[in-house]
């Protein structure tokens, strides 16, 4: 499918500068176009893909089997496209995502510089901490400057065709022109001849440029007459106009009134040289070496800056004086055969094992990090920055991708909670993810390729039968192991929209969304998942077996009734769908995060009917112990947003859910400087009786200590 071309005239702008200071604002513009670009590209290969499949069906009972064969092939190599599409995808929201958790910790360090900066007491310990604080502030600065060298890295290659000048009279036979093409530390200079036919003959025609960061086209032409250069205009044009998958026209004025004007076509590859199909054919790639020189060999920080050691640390304190000792290290000794291969590679060929393919590259940093790198391995021989383990196998790869980052999200949500339901919830998820380790690593020792469908990995029991044979449905040929969760909705519309009552059928598309939002982030045991557009075999059957006495179609009929319930209590008639809210109803609801937070809203509700209604209908829910045990864990996390209603509504739901566990963030809201958020919390706390009088008596004598230490005045002594 040949690329549409669009085009566009760009006005002058002013050029940006780089250096080593970060600039988010324009990280996020570009990271946002290239986003763009890359869902377009997917897009593309996704109806090609259809398109292909469609026409297997059509001809597979009466056509040549050679046409059949080549037919097959370019199948394969459009699903090989799309996995490493995603892949893409997934590195640069991965990498993006810790450039912004950077940038909120060097925002955080600024802000608290600037309050000790201003502070008219001057003690030891705050020049101390202000010291610590300069230099926090500037590790976020150099981790946020390598983020952006990684980030570059993905942006891809431009290949740019001269189509000429376009000068109406401006133009005559035998005048000669000279442009010249700069983005970043890359130059293109050509020279071009006007003949008799008003044909252009340029010296090339050709270009390949790699995109920045911080850079834009710069273009200067000239008019060379003799042994004279007349200049003709410059321009500087914004690069993010051009990660599009659709080939480019790019119409630039170069003199102010426009009368000549340089016509270039723009096209964006999303990878490198040599991993995508060349629209172009040979072209002159001369400017990429220096590129990949200075910028490949930038990784993402590693060492963890002043939030992760605290966070770090705290996480492995919990974990070493918990019953269920589990640590990351524990999590991942299935994978001990990583280090292994990286041991045999240096003894027999002296050198680590690469590959080209940027499918299951992991850095070394990450690697460390979980605990999968040792530093007696490496120590003493020089490690490439970005070290290429694989097994070998995109499938394999991906999958232990996706799971390194579940139990990495696993351990941020344990790091923040004390709850002791919610600590044995996550303790018990991340033994499965072990589990899942061991079985990759079964798959990877059998040799990945002959995993041909999900029969091949999980036991075919009777209760998973008609489940797998679904999930074989939803994955592409070569990939048994995980599915995007497009794929899935569409083929849950396909199988089971006629299984789920009609009149659910309004909001279907949000059943099956919710559906795959329930199996991405283990039941709604993380806030958000961490791959939100792939699912593996591995969550999939997990979820089915936490539901073990439903199957499939049980569940979206389950869920389809949350998500009626849902609407309806955004709806004017709630009142009477609140009075329905009994025993038999809360006890098949999930329940999901939406439901659990318009219950809660509800309670705030100006209408005085529908306030009650709803606290009627959350003291009825705290007799369900599992509604109860999800109702504690997320109304606990309400405590800590910045909306001073939810804050308040949190209070009054873990009031009527007995929430005791909470007690403590509770108390710590009594302090707060919102009245309606103070009354609520101090109303939850005393509520609890005895415990609660005492935790709110401790947290008073707290905060009077603080006061009256904060009104003191400063004492100096002097020792001679």
């Amino acid at each position: 499918m040949s690329p549409v071309k669009s085009v566009k005239v760009y006005p002058p702008l002013h050029k940006g500068s780089g250096g080593m200071v970060p600039q988010p604002q324009q990280v996020e513009k570009i990271v946002r176009a290239l986003r763009r670009g890359l869902n377009e590209y997917l897009e593309l290969r996704q109806i090609e893909l259809d398109f292909l499949t469609s026409q297997q069906k059509d001809t597979k009972r009466n056509s040549r089997l050679a046409f059949l064969y080549d037919l097959d092939k370019q199948t394969r190599s459009i699903e090989r496209y799309i996995r490493k599409l995603e892949f893409h995808i997934s590195k640069v929201e991965e990498l993006y995502e810790s450039y912004c958790l950077h940038r909120r910790l060097r925002d955080g360090a600024s802000s608290m510089k600037q309050a000790f900066s201003s502070s008219s007491r001057s003690t030891k310990a705050s020049r101390e901490s202000l010291v610590e604080l300069h230099r926090n502030f500037k590790e976020c600065t150099e981790d946020m400057c390598i983020l952006e060298g990684a980030l570059e890295t993905h942006l891809g290659e431009f290949y740019i065709r001269m189509k000429g000048l376009v000068g109406f009279a401006r133009l005559c036979p035998g005048d000669q022109y000279e442009v010249f093409l700069k983005l970043g530390h890359q130059k293109w200079k050509l020279k071009g001849k006007i003949e008799a036919d008003d044909r252009q003959l340029w010296d090339e025609e050709e270009v390949v440029f790699v995109p920045y960061l911080h850079e834009n086209f710069e273009i200067k032409v000239t008019e060379l007459r003799g042994l004279m250069t007349i200049l003709v205009g410059t321009v500087t044009c914004d690069t993010a106009s051009f990660f599009s998958a659709r080939t480019q026209i790019m119409i630039v004025d170069i003199t102010e009134l426009g009368t000549i004007k340089l016509k270039l076509e723009v096209l964006w590859d999303p990878f490198d040289s040599g991993e995508n199909y060349s629209y172009y054919g040979t072209t002159n790639k001369f400017s990429l070496g220096s590129r990949k020189a200075s910028v490949y060999s930038w990784t993402p920080p590693n060492s963890p800056n002043f939030r992760e050691k605290y966070y770090i640390s705290k996480v492995l304190q919990q974990r070493s004086s918990s019953m269920e000792s589990l640590t990351v290290e524990t999590a991942l000794d299935s994978f001990n055969f990583l280090d292994t291969q990286f041991s045999d590679d240096l003894s027999s060929l002296g050198s680590i094992r690469l590959r080209n393919t940027p499918t299951g590259t992991l850095h070394e940093g990450t690697l460390r990090n979980f605990g999968m790198l040792k530093d007696s391995l490496a120590s003493g021989l020089r490690v490439p920055e970005e070290l290429p383990l694989t097994t070998e196998n995109d499938n394999v790869d991906m999958t232990l991708m996706i799971h390194l980052q579940v139990c990495n999200r696993l351990l941020q949500e344990l790091a923040s909670t004390k709850l002791a339901n919610s600590v044995q919830n996550i303790v018990e998820e991340l033994s499965h993810q072990t589990e899942v380790f061991e079985k990759l690593y079964a798959i990877y020792l059998e040799k990945a390729g002959n995993v041909k469908s999900a029969t091949d990995v999980v036991p075919k029991t009777r209760k998973l039968k008609s489940a797998l044979k679904f999930w074989n449905e939803c994955t592409y040929s070569g990939t048994p192991l995980y599915c995007t969760a497009d794929r899935m909705e569409r083929r849950f519309l396909l199988n089971f929209k006629g299984k789920i009552k009609t009149k659910y059928h309004s909001y279907i598309d949000k059943v099956f969304k919710r559906f795959v939002e329930q199996i991405s982030t283990s039941c709604g045991l993380l806030s958000s998942s961490a791959f939100p557009d792939v699912i593996t075999l591995f969550q999939f059957c997990r979820y089915l077996n936490k539901r073990c006495a439903m199957g499939v179609a049980e569940q979206l009929d389950r869920l389809a009734k949350e998500v009626s319930l849902i609407e309806a209590l955004q709806s004017p008639g709630r009142l009477k769908t609140l009075k329905k809210l009994k025993g038999k109803q809360i006890s098949q609801l999930q329940p999901l995060h939406q439901t659990l937070k318009l219950l809660c809203a509800l309670q705030l509700e100006e209408n005085v009917r529908v306030s009650k209604a709803a606290k009627m209908g959350l003291l009825k829910a705290s007799a369900n112990r599992f509604f109860r045990e999800k109702g504690v864990v997320y109304y606990t996390s309400l405590l800590k947003d910045r909306d001073v209603r939810l804050q308040q509504a949190a209070c009054l739901a873990l009031k009527l859910l007995k929430g005791v566990e909470s007690i403590d963030e509770i108390a710590s809201l009594c302090q707060s400087e919102d009245e309606d958020v103070r009354n609520a919390a101090r109303e939850a706390v005393l509520s609890f009786g005895e415990k609660g009088r005492l935790a709110f008596e401790k947290m008073d004598k707290i905060c009077c200590e603080l006061q009256a230490s904060l009104q003191e005045p400063e004492t100096e002594i002097t020792i001679l």
